[in-house]
This record gives structure tokens, sequence and C-alpha cells, in this order.
């Protein structure tokens, strides 16, 4: 099968974890809101909307988004502190900062760590977060650590995993605990270069391509395009998808383009900027880069309409 230079590198995650910066008091006005924010009786749906009423105004920095959640770690509540992560989404996108790095360790650690994070952002993870990193995102994401569940959840950029997605152990295996993958329900490109768990890219409207380590199900209900060239599986799960590239099509010009695309990726597995640079290159829409080099190299020239019912014939009486 696959044989490529990306299981021949270091794993991401696994390198040297570089020394945490030190963080100083957090703002008085940002302690002010979020305490303003804790007294609140919310509902999870409402909270982020409240946070960005509550920082109107204000241009806080990453750096005091990170010294408000060291500072509160051990004053608040349980439940207060598994959302605060919508409250400092909020702070991130009202920063002036582009490009975000998350690199706190929490025994604990909080949700929903940058959702809904603006389209001209990036997010990348160095650390072990949360559940729903990066909910909802317009902006891109870029996870290097560990994350729970949920990762990319209803993402509209793109998400590019080089770390370690939710991914069961091999207890869990043995005792069909499957523990869910990223990207689902998303609209934007998913590239998977580590480990993820069951379902990546479930329900997906746009690409979602498994290059690395997925535990079973990729695409599963997805209506976009799914490549997973690394299982044989059944493709009863991604019967719903425009078109499904599997082990079988990596040859040719498909080889070709996955190959190339891959070591374009692979750059970026310790340099998130060479992967932010992956991503400029397939234009302002790379999913939909993506989805016509797809068709090229599968040699497709019927209009698109009528190649999915075709592919899908073609593909049954292969299967059958």
């Amino acid at each position: 099968m696959l044989e490529s230079m990306a299981y021949k590198m270091q794993p991401a995650g696994h390198e040297e974890v570089p020394n945490r910066r030190k963080y100083s008091e957090p703002d008085r006005r940002l302690k002010t809101a979020f305490e303003k924010w804790i007294e609140a009786p919310l509902l999870p749906a409402n909270a982020y909307k409240f946070a960005e009423s509550l920082i109107e105004g204000l241009e806080p920095s990453v750096e005091e988004a990170h010294a408000l959640l060291l500072d509160y770690q051990d004053k608040i509540d349980k439940y207060n502190w598994q959302f605060s992560g919508r409250f400092i989404s909020a702070l991130y996108n009202a920063s002036p900062e582009k490009i975000i790095i998350y690199d706190l360790e929490f025994e604990n650690p909080p949700e929903y760590i940058g959702c809904k994070l603006s389209k001209e952002k990036c997010l990348v993870n160095r650390a072990k977060a949360g559940g729903c990193l990066g909910f909802e995102a317009e902006g891109t994401l870029i996870n290097y650590g560990e994350t729970k569940d949920c990762f990319a959840f209803g993402a509209k950029g793109p998400v590019i995993n080089y770390g370690k997605v939710n991914y069961p152990s091999e207890e869990e295996q043995q005792n069909y605990k499957r523990g869910s993958g990223m990207g689902h329900d998303a609209t934007g490109l998913i590239i998977n270069l580590g480990k993820t768990g069951v379902a990546t890219g479930y329900r997906n409207k746009s690409v979602v391509m498994n290059l690395g380590d997925a535990y079973y199900q990729v695409g599963d209900k997805a209506t976009g395009i799914v490549v997973d060239i690394q299982r044989n599986e059944n493709l009863e799960y991604t019967e719903r998808a425009k078109l499904v590239v599997k082990p079988r099509d990596y040859k040719g010009a498909m080889k070709s383009y996955l190959d190339n695309l891959r070591m374009k990726f692979e750059t970026g597995r310790t340099d998130y900027k060479a992967a932010i640079k992956a991503l400029e290159d397939l234009g302002p829409e790379p999913e939909k880069t993506v989805e016509k080099d797809i068709i090229k190299a599968l040699g497709i020239k019927y209009p698109f309409k009528r190649l999915i019912q075709k592919y899908r014939n073609w593909r049954s009486k292969n299967d059958a």
C-alpha cells in the first residue's frame, strides 16, 4: 500500500515541547467582563454572543486572553470552566492578531477554544485541548497536539490535523468504544495527516482526505468528496458522496497528484507557516481547487451532475 516520507518522519505532536511563555496578570477590564459572564445564567448557545457584548470596544491580545484562563483556572466552578472557551474565543476574534497559538496545558482543558473563529484568522493548537476545538470556525484550524471529540465540528474553513484527535486506545478498540473524529458537518477542506477517531468527515459537504491514520468510517454520510487511500472498507457508508477515492484508485495521475499534495503539506508538519503557505497555494477556496484537481486526476470529462450517477453505477459494478 501507500509508502511515503510521512511515515518515516517524527509524528506531529511528539516533538519536544517548546518552553511555555510566561504570562502576566490579566487586564482588569477583561477580568470584570469575564466575571460578569460567569455570573450570568447563560445557556451554552448564548454564551459566545454575550461574551462579545461584554468586550465590545476592547482589542485584547492573545497573551491577555491566555493570562485570563490561567488566572481563573482554580477560581470558577466546573461548569463555567468547561464552557470558558467560548469567552476566550470571543477574545481571539476581537484581537488584532491573525495567528493564534494555543499552547496552554491544563489537567481538564476548557472546551470550545477557537469556536466561531473569524475567517481571516488561524488557530494553531500545540497543546492537549478540550472537546469542540474550533467549533463552527470560519478560519483555518491546524492541530499539532491532542484534542478530544468534535474537533472542527461545523467548520467552514480549512482544517489540517498533524496530531491526535480523540483516537481510541487499544483497550477502547477491543471494547468497541470508538472516539469520534474531526470535521463533522464541515463545509471546508479537511486533511488528516495524523490520527483521528471514528467517522472523520461525518456528513462533510466539501472534501475530506485521510492521508494518515483515521480509525474507521471516513466520510460517513458525507455528500462531498471522500479520499481515503489507507483503507479498503465497505463503501456503504459513503454512498451519498459525490466521489470516493480508495486505495485501488491510488495509481497513475491520482497517485501523482496525491503524492505531490501530501509532500507540500508535509513541510508543515513541524512549521505551521509552511502549512499555511500550502493552503494559500490552493487559492482562496482550497476545497474547490482540490475538488477540481481530483476530478481531473480521475480523468473525468462529463458534466458533473451526469458524472455522479455514472460514477456510482461504475463503482457498484466494480464492488459487486
